[in-house]
């Protein structure tokens, strides 16, 4: 069967596509598990030693919150790339 797509580097269309499209939701699920596993279970006062100054949870937590907030936004920002993506074949 003929691939009627332009071929670059070697590759049809088709397969590039669907290529940016594994890069594209693999760096979406990394940015949800950075965001939804590492920085806010950090936030949780549960899994920090029962004796820690709760002065040093708090100067943690203010640390890591424009943490989780960057990692929403570059979320938001593969999802507009996923979208054009999508519309521009």
């Amino acid at each position: 069967m003929e691939d009627s797509g332009s071929h670059r580097n070697g590759r049809p269309d088709t397969e590039e596509r669907q290529i940016v499209d594994g890069f594209l939701a693999a760096a979406v699920r990394m940015e949800d598990q950075i965001g939804n596993g590492v920085y806010e279970d950090c936030l949780n006062r549960t899994h920090w030693p029962a004796h820690l100054d709760e002065g040093v949870f708090l100067r943690i937590t203010e640390r890591l919150t424009p943490l989780i907030e960057d990692t929403k936004s570059h979320r938001k920002i593969l999802q507009t790339l996923i979208q054009e993506h999508a519309r521009n074949p």
